[in-house]
């Protein structure tokens, strides 16, 4: 953790070398969402003091979906952004002014929830699922877990909403029939009585989850 936030706190430097000195010392990351599994790496080096050992202040700024996040870092609005790879990588792509740093999370931690009647992903063929967006990892990582349950993405509907605890809310509610889910959101459904459908561990080994990307500007 700590070879992590010291690496961290490096690139943040680097990142903010050409801002007012007065704004050095304060960096805005962006995230998706407050308080997932995805930020308690920050939280813990909050805690334990490693961004104050490095003179810095790390303000979070929660945004409603990874690419609304990556848009704030397009326009310079935070420094540094926190979340899954599919959107930075499109917006280097497009021309924008951001760069990769480091992946933070290698194996995600999603899940798969739906309603108690449902047994396996198999029974999620002609069901209503929540997802992050249209052009979200999740929709990556729930098509790579359908594909070899024999699902196609025409089997099911998908509705979006861009965070963990939108998506177990409308879980929750009785809005969707099963949702993707990270920690504490996935503890929360279990713990709520919801089938647990198949954990996306079991499925992707090979595609990063989330990474640190910087404005270049």
């Amino acid at each position: 953790m700590r070879a992590l936030t010291t690496k961290l706190l490096a690139v943040a430097i680097l990142a903010l070398g050409q801002m007012p000195a007065s704004a050095a010392d304060t960096i805005l990351m962006g995230t998706t969402g407050r308080g997932s599994a995805q930020q308690w790496p920050v939280f813990i080096a909050q805690q334990k003091g490693y961004f104050a050992e490095g003179g810095l202040t790390v303000d979070l700024i929660a945004a409603q979906s990874s690419s609304a996040i990556v848009q704030q870092l397009t326009a310079g609005s935070v420094n540094l952004a926190s979340g899954g790879l599919a959107d930075p990588l499109r917006a280097i792509d497009k021309g924008a002014p951001v760069t990769l740093l480091r992946v933070e999370t290698q194996i995600p931690p999603y899940s798969v929830y739906g309603k108690p009647g449902l047994k396996s992903l198999k029974d999620l063929k002609g069901k209503i699922i929540s997802i992050g967006g249209v052009k979200d990892i999740t929709r990556i990582y729930l098509e790579r877990m359908m594909a070899p349950n024999g699902l196609k993405p025409t089997d099911y509907d998908l509705v979006f909403a861009g965070t963990a605890a939108a998506r177990f809310a409308a879980l929750a509610s009785g809005a969707v029939d099963a949702t993707i889910l990270v920690p504490p959101f996935s503890f929360k459904a279990e713990g709520a009585g919801f089938s647990s459908l198949g954990a996306l561990s079991d499925y992707v080994t090979d595609m990063p989850f989330t990474g640190y990307s910087a404005n270049t500007a």
